[in-house]
């Protein structure tokens, strides 16, 4: 059921290792944003951990990524096709501008879990029909839609046991739902954790 990364203002930069771990488990397209200049970037549809590697680098090696909040998001599929166009972020406008895998918005949206009530379209996922018939009549001409506290409240109340982010071009971001914090870095599930290995049996002499 995916896995966001959430990285706050001044804390450390998730080391690609861990990001590895979340991509073989939710190998499905990764979608990475962050505020600059008063505008949130985004790019998704990446659909392979080599072209997600490269627009990692590109993005953290810039010096001033550790004073600014990242998102980042590897998809797994429970609903929905497999493709480019379902991976997250989404920006929140026009619903065409929801469908873009590479640009800027005034904010955008992050899932992680199952949203059972989304009444969805043929090949659609549960995230995009909670866009489409809950964020983005909110939010769309809404300029201060993660200050604005009924909206959220809305937003909250169709997130049944899900995790969501939202983040803006200033850089404000909300959290839904429960997280780990682990390290400066919050995670919406453990999948980011590398498996444990038992130790190995030993058999007692009789």
């Amino acid at each position: 059921m995916c896995v966001i990364v959430y990285k706050p203002p001044e804390a450390p930069l998730p080391k690609e290792p861990l990001l590895r771990i979340c991509w073989k488990r939710n190998p499905d397209g990764a979608g990475l944003m962050w505020p600059e200049n008063g505008t949130l970037h985004f790019i998704k549809g990446l659909m392979t951990w080599e072209s997600f590697l490269e627009a990692w680098r590109s993005l953290s090696g810039r010096q001033d990524m550790e004073q600014i909040p990242i998102a980042i998001h590897f998809r797994v599929s429970t609903s929905g096709k497999v493709d480019s166009q379902q991976c997250h972020p989404f920006p929140i406008g026009a619903a065409s501008a929801s469908l873009a895998l590479k640009g800027r918005a005034e904010a955008a949206f992050m899932h992680n879990g199952e949203l059972s009530q989304m009444d969805a379209a043929e090949g659609e996922s549960d995230t995009m029909a909670f866009m489409r018939s809950i964020v983005r009549p909110l939010c769309c001409c809404n300029h201060n839609c993660l200050s604005d506290k009924q909206a959220l409240r809305s937003i909250d109340e169709g997130r049944e046991e899900s995790r969501f982010l939202m983040m803006d071009g200033r850089g404000r971001t909300r959290l839904f739902g429960d997280w780990i914090y682990d390290s400066g870095l919050l995670f919406s599930k453990r999948s980011y954790q590398p498996k444990r290995r038992l130790p190995a049996a030993v058999t007692q002499p009789a």
